[in-house]
């Protein structure tokens, strides 16, 4: 589990020492830096996306629900493990109750997170592909059922720990938190339960994020090379080709930094079982410390620094934390929806889409054609195929 900590005895050979203090140090100096960092900008994130001008989008409800787990695995996860390496007490280990609630909510918060995170992915996705049914598909109540489905599932696939777990007594007045119920379960969490946090918490998210943001941006190039055919203006192509440039680098960054911070940690739990039993003592223990402090944090900075997503892509969201710091009056700005990042290209969808179907009856509205003469039908859909491809 995330949370095994394993104390190195000053009795134990000089020749292990530096890897354990190594890795005890990386624990005790960053931990508190992460915690500090991910404390302020997180609830910076709720306070700025909870003001009265962000409500307003369901972008907003997912990014505040993604700082409330993100401030979890930081305080659930990253607290108790700087106080375990700094002052040697294990919170599992003091009451049966947290022996079983801990694990419970560290990994579904890390779930949630990940899972969060993949739903806001979805809905820029559907907010490129359909800019007309945007409103339609994904309103509050949605984005609402979305997050409880999420934070459901996440709790119920996690329950195992409420169950299995026990607060048992090693020696007298010693206790220990230990899957020590049935052999079955201690076969479960070391051979079969890694393997689907690997894939809930790591490959399939990142497989999602890969695919919607392909479809991001294969949309957003296509739009751009239909609107340069029927406005051949030097500037403006240029202008445009630049933003899908810098729209596609930023996408597959994200998704690129996200795999490179939940990828090592989930494998080297699936492995830890393995490289036990092929690299036996104290020595090969130490160093498997280290990996796991280096591994560990690096995981958590991605939970630390997840509202720099928001500080980068979220104009409205730099400008109402502008305002809270500088106690300004709050300017009008121009009421956006969806993401705001990519609203630039996606606004000129559209347009584009509105001129398209500007002769047709309401019904366009939600995906209805409205046949016209066959001359001009022939050039709307052939306006409608190149957005389209």
């Amino acid at each position: 589990m995330r949370m095994n900590v394993s104390n190195c005895s000053n009795e134990e050979n000089e020749a292990i020492l530096p890897n354990q203090e190594t890795a005890n140090l990386l624990w005790k100096i960053i931990s508190p830096i992460l915690l500090l960092l991910g404390t302020v900008g997180n609830l910076l994130s709720i306070v700025v996306l909870t003001r009265k001008a962000m409500r307003k989008s369901n972008m907003s409800k997912y990014l505040t629900c993604l700082a409330v787990a993100d401030l979890a695995v930081l305080y659930v996860g990253l607290l108790p493990q700087w106080i375990s390496v700094t002052f040697d007490v294990n919170i599992r280990d003091v009451h049966p109750v947290v022996c079983k609630i801990h694990p419970w909510l560290l990994y579904s918060s890390l779930h949630t997170s990940a899972w969060i995170q993949v739903s806001v992915t979805i809905e820029r996705t559907v907010f490129v592909w359909r800019p007309l049914r945007y409103r339609i598909l994904c309103t509050k109540r949605v984005a609402t059922i979305s997050v409880g489905i999420v934070i459901s599932i996440c709790l119920i696939l996690n329950s195992h720990f409420l169950i299995f777990l026990e607060h048992t007594e090693t020696d007298p007045g010693v206790y220990e938190c230990d899957s020590v119920t049935t052999a079955e379960y201690d076969d479960f969490l070391s051979k079969v339960f890694h393997w689907i946090d690997l894939c809930v918490w790591c490959i399939v998210p990142v497989v999602v994020h890969l695919v919607c943001n392909i479809l991001i941006i294969y949309r957003l190039r296509t739009h751009a090379r239909t609107m340069a055919r029927h406005n051949s203006t030097p500037g403006a192509d240029g202008s445009r080709q630049s933003l899908v440039t810098s729209m596609t680098t930023m996408l597959l960054s994200l998704n690129l930094v996200y795999l490179l911070c939940t990828l090592p940690v989930s494998v080297f739990f699936v492995g830890e079982r393995y490289w036990n039993i092929s690299s036996p003592g104290a020595e090969a223990e130490a160093r498997r410390e280290l990996i796991k402090a280096c591994v560990s944090l690096l995981m958590y900075l991605n939970n630390s620094t997840n509202f720099i997503i928001c500080l980068v892509k979220g104009k409205r969201f730099r400008e109402e934390a502008r305002i809270i710091f500088s106690c300004q009056r709050p300017r009008r700005l121009p009421r956006q929806r969806g993401s705001t990042w990519i609203s630039s290209i996606s606004r000129s969808l559209r347009q584009r889409s509105l001129i398209d179907s500007s002769s047709s009856s309401s019904s366009d509205i939600i995906g209805l054609r409205y046949r016209r003469s066959s001359a001009h039908a022939a050039q709307i859909n052939n306006i409608s195929s190149s957005v389209n491809m």
